[in-house]
């Protein structure tokens, strides 16, 4: 890439989307180029990430096109999608996705052609994930692709995180109950029952909802603190203080890994599903079996709160 300098990323607008391209975006700064990442949901955090630049998508899409050399952009994006007509006129965009491959991808421009047999100029537009049957998960998957279709090497290393607040809290749990799509929450009943149980165990429960989940799930949770935050910056600051952290298949358990805390994933899904928490920090709790009924699978009852505790407790002793 010796004619490109400044490089623009455009992800899908999910904190675990976001969250990998950060560490692409570190590949890429730490190989000498200048990027912009941008994620509206993040820019908060400008002050956590004094190495890169994070910036809100603007309205009009030639103000990226005539200022990045290249540009990396998330098919599935909705403001991708919204653009991709202009977008595709130009010549420094590069594609991709971070979802599961289709090739009837939800665009007019894209919906019968192959995404992989398409290039742009030197390089092969491509999903991130080639197979999501492998063991590999989504960051070693973006380390792949860094590497084989931008030529930058992967760092070990975790994305460098500046904090401005010192940790409060010792032995702090913290659980992420809600994702938007209920097929993948565990029961706010289990997750209830779970943080009781570690709260007796002596460890210090929070539980992070999104602002308008509060109300409501303070009432399911009795006296197990509820708490939301406004701006991801804050959330990251909280997050320091955290020896593990429980959640769904969910962008906050990204984060927590991203930032080096072990994570805990209850999922239906088995150990070894894709999009689970990277950088070796991850521990994944399945059902012992799951059943099928009506079209729905029935898995929840069968998760093992024992396990998740036994999985804390060793956390919590190795911390």
């Amino acid at each position: 890439m010796k004619s490109v300098k400044r490089i623009a990323i455009v992800p899908f607008p999910a904190l675990g989307d976001v969250t990998i391209c950060l560490r692409l975006a570190q590949h890429l700064t730490n190989s000498g180029y200048e990027v912009t990442l941008f994620a509206n949901l993040i820019t908060s955090a400008t002050l956590n990430f004094p190495w890169l630049t994070l910036g809100n998508l603007p309205n009009d899409p030639e103000n990226l096109i005539s200022t990045y050399d290249l540009i990396l952009l998330d098919v599935l994006s909705p403001w991708v999608k919204k653009h991709l007509v202009d977008l595709e006129a130009s010549k420094n965009i590069l594609l991709f996705t971070s979802k599961n491959y289709s090739k009837s991808l939800p665009t007019k421009t894209f919906s019968n052609k192959d995404l992989i047999s398409q290039s742009s100029g030197t390089f092969t537009n491509r999903p991130l994930c080639l197979d999501k049957n492998s063991t590999k998960s989504m960051v070693d998957w973006v380390d792949e692709y860094g590497l084989e279709v931008l030529g930058v090497k992967a760092d070990s290393s975790l994305p460098a995180v500046t904090f401005h607040q010192p940790k409060q809290v010792k032995n702090l749990v913290v659980v992420f109950p809600t994702t938007p799509n209920p097929k993948k929450n565990f029961s706010i009943k289990g997750f209830n029952k779970l943080a009781n149980q570690l709260v007796s165990m002596g460890f210090q429960v929070e539980v992070i909802v999104m602002p308008h989940e509060k109300e409501l799930l303070e009432d399911k949770f009795g006296t197990i603190n509820v708490k939301t935050f406004q701006e991801i910056a804050h959330l990251i600051e909280y997050l320091r203080s955290a020896k593990v952290v429980i959640s769904n298949d969910s962008g906050g358990g990204h984060l927590a890994a991203m930032l080096g805390i072990p994570t805990i994933t209850i999922t239906r899904k088995n150990k070894n599903f894709v999009w689970r928490p990277g950088y070796n920090l991850g521990n994944v709790v399945s059902p012992i079996i799951t059943l099928k009924f009506g079209g729905e699978h029935i898995w929840r009852p069968f998760i093992s709160i024992k396990k998740i505790e036994s999985i804390t407790k060793k956390i919590m002793r190795n911390s």
